[in-house]
């Protein structure tokens, strides 16, 4: 995250980034569940599958799923399944 205080050099970086469509690291953990989620997309399980198995309504997991893309900076299923796996869950 840049923030106010970062140096030139980094905000400059970051500004170019953007700019050139880039997606800019955030540093946000996921919560447990966010995380049992995540493990499950990583695993190639779909959405009612994961409701079902956390006991979950599939919007809950939506919202979920949603708030993990907003945290990891990711904003398909396919990337997201791909940074779980990276991330080894």
């Amino acid at each position: 995250m840049v923030g106010k205080d970062g140096s030139p050099d980094v905000l400059l970086d970051a500004i170019r980034t953007a700019a050139a469509g880039g997606v800019l690291p955030v540093d946000r953990p996921l919560s447990s569940r966010e995380r049992q989620i995540l493990s499950r997309i990583a695993a190639g399980m779909a959405n009612p599958e994961i409701a079902q198995s956390l006991g979950l309504s599939e919007k809950t997991v939506d919202g979920h799923i949603e708030r993990i893309m907003s945290k990891v900076g990711i904003h398909t299923r396919a990337g997201l399944l791909a940074h779980g796996r990276r991330l080894g869950l």
